[in-house]
């Protein structure tokens, strides 16, 4: 039994990406809670952007790139 566990701990922790399912209702529940997070999730999943293209740890460095 303890193996068992173990072992299906093991494939949930091994999975990085969400399944299409799981993307579907992560857009539509933001769609119906803020705009906002929409449109971030939607550009991000339609251009394939990491979380750190999506977010600057701090704003005010993004202009100091510039």
């Amino acid at each position: 039994m303890i193996l068992d566990d173990k072992k299906q701990a093991g494939e949930v922790n091994s999975r990085v990406h969400l399944k299409m399912d799981e993307v579907e209702e992560l857009l539509e529940l933001a769609r119906k809670t803020d705009a906002r997070s929409w449109c971030i999730l939607t550009l991000a999943f339609n251009h394939g952007l990491r979380v750190s293209e999506c977010a600057w740890p701090d704003p005010l460095q993004m202009y100091q790139l510039i």
